[in-house]
This record gives structure tokens, sequence and C-alpha cells, in this order.
């Protein structure tokens, strides 16, 4: 199974369904580009010692886009608060003109419902249970803010 890793923990990752923008693979001339129906391996960080799971998803779509038809609004629910603009400056920070060089892939991806991240972090957790000390407080950075909010409320 492969892996798509996020360099960020980005608030659309608490989502159920999300996209991403992914440049092509270097063996997508080979037919091993990204797939609909491909079940990947969600991580932060996964080359650093940060690294860290945050579960499963399965590729719902995917769309070959230019840099030229990416909207705003995409931008924006890619992670984007300044929209494309924001977006573009990234990609050329990081990538540099390779984001002119062709397509990118807009992948929409779909938490398997078992993997699904924490709604009050990035910890990866069953649905089931909520959020709590078990489950958050070695991989959480949130999660001191999340019990001191909660722990507020619960006084009141």
């Amino acid at each position: 199974m492969r892996i798509i890793s996020f360099s960020k923990k980005w608030d659309k990752l608490k989502q159920t369904v999300f996209t991403t923008f992914r440049f092509p693979r270097a063996d997508a001339d080979k037919g091993r580009d990204w797939h609909e129906g491909e079940t990947v391996q969600v991580y932060y960080k996964s080359r650093t010692p940060e690294r860290m799971k945050y579960g499963e998803a399965v590729i719902v779509k995917v769309e070959k886009r230019f840099l030229g038809n990416i909207t705003n609004a995409e931008a924006k629910a890619d992670g984007y608060p300044g929209g494309l603009k924001e977006m573009v400056a990234w990609l050329l920070d990081t990538h540099g003109k390779r984001v002119y060089s062709g397509p990118m892939n807009k992948l929409t991806l779909e938490w398997i419902e078992t993997n699904k991240p924490c709604d009050n972090c990035t910890t990866n957790i069953d649905q089931a249970i909520q959020c709590d000390e078990i489950t958050c407080y070695l991989t959480c950075e949130d999660f001191k803010k999340w019990q001191a909010e909660h722990l507020a409320v619960a006084k009141q």
C-alpha cells in the first residue's frame, strides 16, 4: 500500500472527504500513477523522525489539473486560506518551476471509517471513541489546549 504524506497538520484532514494536489509519480508513464479505488496510508512527515500515521483512505476521484485551471475555492478547500495566490506561492517555493511543467493530480480521498482523525486534533482514532487522554496524550500537539478548553467547559 502506497503512502501519501503531508508536511503540515492540515485542518482538511479532519474532514471525512478531503482533497490534495500531487504531481504525477515518477513512474506514471508505466501506469503507476494514483488510481481511483486505491487505498493509501496517510502520514504526517513520513520520511522524518516525527513520522505519524493518520490512517488509511481510499482515493475516490483523480482529476488532472493544470495550475491555471485550479479555482480559488479549490485552493481554499485544499488548506490555503489566502486562496489560489497563497497556494501558488507555496507550490513555487516548494517545487519551483515544476508547477508549470504539466498537470497535477487533484486527488479526492475518503477516510476508511475506522481510521478517521479525531475531531479535536489529528490523532488517528476509531470513530467509536472520542478524543481523550489515552488516544491523544502522546501524539497530539493540541491536546493540552483541547484538554484546557474541555475541562473549563466541564467546570462551568
